[in-house]
């Protein structure tokens, strides 16, 4: 669909290997030392977190976790884990793809990219897949702690799956958003600064808001109900499914929730609740945030090639 959607060859992985910006931005962020570095301490952060979680536990400065239960210390650390790689894909990837095209506008190099022969759907899948690549190098590194959690028998394949399956679709989205904001700026740091202000509003401020709303709503509505398909829904009923769909679109609120529907019922992508004698099946939040993770994508990038295709602003 991203193919036809930027007007890239038929095959996506042939439009991935073909496309020079992919090559060269790889080796010049590759070769240079923060780049290695931002790798290198990313593992060290998250090693020394486990470490030092670790001691302060065992010394009984803790006692939320039991470090004679294996599997629960093993979840502990799955917990820590996963958040590390959230902050990778929520700080991290927009910064790395909002320098994408307003550094290129900022390097006064942006006139000489636009006259080679790549259209303005290569230039936008280069800069992304490029700055993609290196957010999804950071958030594999963490992968053999997770193996770890797996081997101690913390969390289950499928608990892994869904959290992961979140974190890099998010990572995704983010440097999506990114590179639509970059393909709007002159500046870096503008670029930089409206990814995340973005970010924070989308995912975290607006989903809040809007859950207030409608609990205020619910209470000054509880006795209204309304029918659908047969079913008399009262109000907290629908403020509650309001509720679920826009902590679907926040991923820390969407892990938690799977997680705990999952801990509960052992669902993986489907559960069930019965209202009126009627059986309601809903999708877990997992995969309601991967899928609008990958459509919020590709709709941002169409708008970055459109960006792109015109005048330079």
């Amino acid at each position: 669909m991203l193919a036809k959607l930027l007007h890239l060859p038929e095959s996506l992985w042939n439009a991935s290997l073909d496309n020079p910006i992919v090559y060269s931005e790889l080796r010049i962020r590759m070769r240079i030392k923060r780049s290695r570095t931002l790798l290198a301490g990313s593992v060290l952060l998250t090693a020394g977190i486990l470490f030092l979680s670790a001691r302060v536990m065992e010394s009984g400065l803790g006692n939320s976790i039991d470090f004679t239960d294996v599997r629960g210390t093993a979840r502990f650390f799955f917990g820590l884990v996963i958040s590390t790689q959230l902050f990778i894909a929520t700080a991290i990837a927009p910064s790395a793809a909002a320098s994408g095209i307003a550094g290129e506008r900022e390097r006064q190099t942006y006139d000489l990219l636009r006259t080679t022969t790549l259209r303005a759907g290569g230039i936008v899948w280069g800069k992304f897949l490029s700055a993609l690549a290196f957010t999804l190098l950071l958030i594999v590194a963490q992968t053999p702690f997770l193996m770890l959690a797996y081997i101690m028998g913390g969390p289950s394949l499928w608990e892994m799956v869904m959290h992961l399956a979140v974190i890099t679709t998010s990572a995704i989205a983010y440097s999506a958003l990114a590179l639509f904001v970059s393909s709007r700026s002159k500046r870096t740091a503008a670029a930089t600064t409206g990814t995340y202000i973005l970010i924070a509003l989308g995912t975290y401020i607006l989903p809040l808001v809007g859950i207030m709303l409608v609990s205020f709503t619910t209470l000054a509505n509880a006795s209204n109900t309304i029918t659908i398909a047969g079913l008399h829904l009262n109000a907290e009923f629908l403020a509650t499914a309001i509720s679920y769909l826009a902590a679907a679109i926040n991923a820390p609120a969407s892990m938690f929730a799977s997680q705990s529907i999952f801990a509960e019922s052992n669902a993986i992508f489907w559960d069930s609740t019965t209202i009126n004698s009627h059986t309601l099946y809903y999708p877990l939040p997992w995969l309601i945030t991967t899928l609008f993770n990958l459509l919020l994508s590709g709709f941002f990038l169409w708008l970055a090639k459109r960006n792109v295709q015109r005048q330079d602003i």
